[in-house]
């Protein structure tokens, strides 16, 4: 349109004004007339009338004619959809011939557009999540367009299978068997991609239960090992079962003090890592063994200069290695105090220890430690009374005297074994309608419990082992203590129950 300073007011076809937000819209100077308005006009001439805020209206003529309606097609009209290892979207090619695709119906369903299918240019995409839902054989889908006959696609719908193979077997790195060392053992499958579970309590492995193998297991105790592999698309492995049994060797015997030069005699102690270990030791040069040598029962006090040899040895386990230490005694320099000593010696106990240090030295001060610092005149406590030792504790000592040299320093570990847990009742304690099951626990692992319902106190000679759950009928109370090989038994702990008819 050319304005010339003017403003479009209205379009009025006959006795009718255009609606400009449904039948027109205009675009800077452009008027865009609605196909829809253009298509309820009838057959033959037609005039619409431009009416400006100045001057003549403009008359548009129009020739409403009807061409021939062409039909749209659709390629391919028949496709297959495989439910089993094959599925796929459909792809179908709309050739539209001007006209549009309105919808696609299976019998009275409607497909809905974005789910169902999508549109991209001119194809349509039927989603392989709608055509699952298919019964098996054929169905017709419908494509519905603008103007002209409808066009149908034939779905062919059925399921391929394929022969799954089993995950191969795993293989170990190391057999089943007796080792005397600590191994790390590796799984593998020689199916590519396979994964790997394993338990180690004794269960079955799955997909669903044991740890996924990732690295080597390392294995330093007795264990059995069960693992299995398994593939998306294969059978699971069988399950593959490997028992290990480790003997390790005892902790190689240490010296207190190491093998080295001195000056004065050396009280030395030989120690192993291992708990219970056995050790046995010669002062002639030959080599310690099981049945050769020193049995170790105390500090060893070496006063001349002295080869020392140790080994460790243990039920259950492998020899240690031999251990050697050298120690050289020169004539001392000058008088040193003599080194304190303890009563009782170091050792594991029971029961809580008072532990008394003396000094052959006369008027000399002992000095001592128990936070692992070592004492001297500016450090540690002075000793004046016996010490109570109660829980594992070490000590550390030096004798001091004026006017000669300090003594060496001295350790002495005292291990005091805790003692069982003291028993658990459950339900605790108190008033209760009705009978009551009564369970006795200890936090102590594989101790046991003994109880009475008398009054009297349980004892090694006293006493029901408890076994099971107790029944409570009627007020009763009960005693119980818990024991254990090695261990000071528990405290006696009593319950009372109350019982209500």
């Amino acid at each position: 349109m050319e304005l010339n300073g003017n403003a479009l007011e209205t379009i009025s076809y006959n006795d009718y004004t255009l609606d400009p937000e449904t039948d027109y819209s205009v675009i800077n100077n452009m008027v865009i007339i609605s196909k829809l308005f253009l298509k309820n006009l009838s057959l033959g001439p037609a005039e619409l009338s431009f009416n400006f805020s100045a001057g003549e209206p403009q008359i548009l003529k129009l020739e409403i004619f009807e061409s021939a309606v062409i039909n749209s097609s659709i390629i391919p009209v028949r496709a297959n959809f495989d439910k089993g290892i094959n599925q796929a979207d459909i792809h179908v090619t709309l050739i539209l011939n001007g006209n549009e695709l309105n919808g696609i119906k299976k019998g009275d369903y409607e497909l809905k557009a974005g789910t169902d299918y999508v549109l991209i240019e001119e194809r349509a995409v039927l989603k392989k999540e709608y055509l699952l839902t298919l019964p098996f054989g054929e169905s017709k889908l419908d494509f519905i367009f603008s103007a002209g006959e409808s066009q149908t696609l034939t779905i062919n719908v059925y399921q391929s299978y394929i022969i799954v193979e089993p995950v191969k077997n795993l293989e170990f790195s190391f057999n089943a068997g007796t080792y005397f060392e600590t191994l790390s053992v590796s799984i593998t499958s020689a199916t590519p991609g396979a994964a790997i579970k394993y338990t180690t309590d004794g269960s079955a492995p799955s997909q669903s239960n044991g740890l996924t193998y990732t690295a080597p297991i390392e294995v330093s105790a007795n264990v059995t090992i069960k693992a299995i592999a398994f593939k998306g698309g294969m059978v699971n492995s069988q399950v593959v079962s490997n028992q290990y049994i480790i003997i390790l060797p005892a902790a190689s015997p240490e010296f207190t003090p190491k093998g080295g030069t001195y000056y004065y005699d050396q009280i030395v102690s030989i120690t192993s890592a291992t708990a219970g270990a056995t050790i046995k030791y010669t002062l002639d040069g030959s080599a310690p063994s099981q049945i050769n040598g020193i049995l170790y029962s105390a500090p060893i006090t070496i006063s001349q200069t002295s080869t020392v040899k140790a080994i460790a040895y243990k039920s259950g386990f492998g020899d240690s290695a031999i251990t050697t230490a050298e120690y050289i005694m020169l004539p001392p320099p000058q008088p040193r105090t003599e080194p304190p000593q303890f009563a009782p010696a170091a050792g594991t106990y029971a029961d809580p220890q008072t532990v008394t240090l003396t000094c052959a030295t006369d008027g000399a001060t002992i000095k001592y430690t128990t936070d692992g610092t070592d004492p001297s005149l500016a450090n540690g406590f002075e000793y004046s009374t016996p010490l109570t030792i109660n829980q594992t504790t070490t000590i550390k000592a030096i004798a001091i005297k004026a006017g000669i040299r300090d003594s060496q320093i001295v350790s002495a570990v005292y291990e005091i074994l805790a003692p069982v847990a003291d028993p658990q009742f459950s339900p605790a304690a108190g008033t209760y309608s009705g009978e009551q099951t009564i369970n006795l626990t200890t936090a102590t692992k594989n101790a046991n419990i003994k109880y009475t319902l008398d009054g009297t106190d349980p004892s090694p000679s006293n006493g029901i082992v408890y076994k099971k759950s107790l029944v409570i009928t009627e007020s009763t109370t009960i005693k119980a203590y818990a024991y254990k090989s090695g261990l000071p038994d528990s405290q006696i702990v009593t319950a009372e129950y109350i019982i209500n008819p």
